[in-house]
């Protein structure tokens, strides 16, 4: 599968850092860049997995700071039952 063929629907959040313990705001911008990922593929929302996204990845904040886009591919496969 090419990466840059996908879509994502990009979830910026706050997440309590594993490093650190501090709070933290991950942006849209933020996720994509960690992420690896054309910002023209993704999608802005505000809550996971909403109606009519299977076949997209999901990118959220991750607490142990793992933005590996092929474990979120995996993810996003066990969310949507493929």
């Amino acid at each position: 599968m090419e990466l840059r063929k996908l879509r994502y629907i990009v979830v910026p959040g706050y997440m309590i850092s594993a490093t650190d313990n501090d709070v933290h705001y991950i942006s849209f911008g933020a996720l994509t860049r960690l992420y690896g990922v054309p910002r023209d593929r993704c999608v802005l929302c505000s809550k996971t997995h909403p109606a009519g996204t299977v076949g997209f990845v999901t990118l959220e904040p991750r607490y142990n700071g793992d933005y590996d886009v092929e474990s979120a591919i995996k993810r996003s496969e066990i969310k949507n039952g493929t």
